[in-house]
């Protein structure tokens, strides 16, 4: 591929719908984002409200918070790698929703094929347990409530415990005993993409896992690389060191430039040279990628490269670190502690929300007035990720990676499928191809 714009055509709008309600419906609405990662909308609507009016969480609270949230990327790690990703290599049976098959080009000898055929179809029973995870302690899932500015509304007792522990143990049986290896099979027929999908190279992440009342104090450390080079990320700073821009994206605005809280969300669809409604963030006006790769690359565990196998062995590796880290931290709770401060919402102030999501770097930013939400924005993983070009022409995450992406059969692009596929995006699964001088190609992507 020679250019690439990555087009996303759904009008979110959920911050317009903010405006003027209670600053505590904010956890439960902006859940609503998203049916895949709703706890981390959760939580960076907690993180965002505890900004505005700083309170002490205590020490079960945290952990509870981090359980549910860990326990959210198990379900979406697993479903992304079994249930999206697995039809771009391997050949499921000739049966719908699996065919048409998206590409001729399966490599898999008969035994390993049909071996993650069936690791497909243990998968689909799996992956449930990390669905009761979140139950337990959040009421339900998707779309929890236990996550509060201040705690976890739910007191981590020995029943609740001992049974988000059994199925995170068996979910870690699980990875080491089917999902590393599957990894591996797959890593070895189609070593070749260690060399496609590459993009900047500039990775970014907000951190994961407070451990205390400083932000910085995360088990996933906050860090961008910027030319090959690790540096820290100071989140205090970045509340407001964001901007967007909107040159090429479907609103409207005298300053195409902005910091987030500053945007009024204009609609402008028949806006000249735009082609999304994804504004273009950026971080010292770079394009910045986000993801499982960047939180493994700033950590030192996986720096192997950064193209489309490398983003799904990192998720794959970063998959079995967050069962651990649910076994460590169940064994780590105070029963009869606290787990929740009292909260209540400020008249007038502002806050910021950072955190990373399952696909990567998150912010809700809120605005406060007099008791009443007047403003909040939310800048997803995927609009890092799926960001379009900005007032310099830079390519956003994605279209940088499938430029240079080799295309065997125009008429099956499927490597530009499995280099979309690897970011994970939230529109992985509705994913077209457009030939501006040909008919309209329709296929479909499992």
């Amino acid at each position: 591929m020679t250019e690439a714009w990555v087009s996303s055509t759904l009008y979110r709008g959920m911050e317009t719908i903010a405006q003027g309600r209670p600053p505590e419906d904010m956890i439960y609405l902006m859940q609503r984002i998203c049916g895949f990662c709703p706890v981390s909308h959760a939580m960076a609507s907690a993180l965002a409200l505890q900004d505005a009016a700083p309170v002490e969480v205590p020490k079960n609270g945290q952990l509870l918070r981090n359980m549910m949230h860990a326990a959210d990327y198990l379900m979406d790690h697993i479903r992304h790698f079994y249930f999206l990703l697995f039809p771009d290599f391997v050949r499921l049976p000739e049966v719908p929703p699996f065919v048409p098959y998206p590409t001729g080009d399966y490599r898999l000898p008969k035994r390993e094929n049909d071996l993650l055929v069936q690791h497909y179809l243990d998968a689909l029973d799996i992956q449930r347990r990390s669905e009761t995870m979140v139950a337990v302690f959040g009421g339900k899932s998707p779309h929890v409530h236990g996550i509060f500015p201040g705690g976890a509304s739910l007191a981590p007792t020995a029943d609740r415990v001992l049974r988000f522990r059994a199925h995170a143990q068996e979910l870690l049986e699980f990875i080491e005993s089917h999902l590393i290896p599957d990894l591996e099979i797959i890593a070895r027929y189609y070593s070749d993409y260690r060399r496609i999908g590459r993009g900047h190279g500039n990775l970014i992440s907000y951190g994961l896992y407070q451990m205390s009342h400083r932000a910085e104090d995360r088990v996933f450390r906050p860090g961008v690389v910027l030319d090959g080079r690790v540096e820290p990320l100071d989140l205090s700073t970045l509340r407001s060191g964001i901007e967007e821009d909107i040159t090429h994206s479907w609103f409207q605005q005298a300053d195409e430039v902005k910091r987030p809280l500053d945007f009024a969300n204009l609609p402008a669809r028949k806006k000249e040279g735009a082609y999304t409604w994804v504004k273009a963030p950026r971080y010292r006006g770079r394009a910045m990628e986000t993801g499982p790769l960047a939180r493994l690359w700033v950590m030192g565990e996986y720096r192997e490269g950064v193209s489309m196998l490398d983003r799904v062995i990192a998720r794959v590796l970063e998959t079995k670190k967050m069962a651990e880290l649910c076994i460590q931290w169940s064994m780590d709770l105070e029963p009869g502690r606290p787990h929740i401060t009292p909260w209540s919402p400020p008249r007038e102030a502002e806050g910021a929300g950072l955190v990373d999501a399952v696909r990567g770097a998150l912010g809700h930013w809120i605005r406060i007035e007099n008791h009443k939400v007047a403003r909040y924005q939310v800048v997803t993983p995927t609009t890092w990720n799926n960001s379009p070009r900005d007032a310099r022409g830079q390519r956003g995450a994605m279209e940088e990676a499938l430029i240079g992406t080799p295309v065997e059969d125009p008429e099956r692009p499927i490597e530009v499928v499995r280099v979309i596929h690897s970011f994970d995006p939230c529109n992985a699964c509705a994913v077209q191809v457009i030939t501006p001088d040909r008919p309209l190609l329709r296929f479909r992507v499992l």
